[in-house]
């Protein structure tokens, strides 16, 4: 009874220890490279995202988030990546044109798909607007 009760601790303390938001195993997306640029009146955001998560995910969808100066959002936009069937480690290049909102300073990335409660994005930012 007593090594059940120090396993079930020992368990319980390694959960709580984990970083705070990471779901170890669960759908992942990694941002290996972001730009983003003000073009007359709207933001271009361009840049590569990679599976990090070993099963395919389908219909991803980013969230290009807009940040004033003090990190408050102001603005979002959701798109599709392409292709529909991201598969695992597979690397793709997006392109948003995004509306510009005059007071934004900032981008921060988030994502959703399709089958999936959350999807994780590693590195996900604030990245300046040049």
């Amino acid at each position: 009874m007593r090594y059940a009760l120090v396993l079930l601790l020992a368990c319980g303390m390694a959960v709580a220890l984990q970083e705070p938001g990471r779901r170890e195993g669960g759908p992942r997306l990694e941002i290996l490279e972001i730009a983003a640029a003000r073009a007359e009146n709207r933001l271009t955001v361009d840049g590569r995202l990679k599976n990090a998560w070993d099963r395919p995910l389908t219909k991803v969808v980013l969230v290009v988030e807009l940040l004033d100066s003090d990190r408050k959002l102001i603005g979002q936009r959701r798109g599709a990546i392409e292709p529909e069937l991201l598969e695992p480690g597979e690397e793709v290049a997006f392109h948003f044109y995004v509306p510009l909102q005059p007071r934004s300073v900032q981008v921060r990335l988030a994502a959703e798909a399709a089958r999936v409660a959350h999807v994780e994005v590693l590195k996900p930012g604030p990245y300046p607007i040049e």
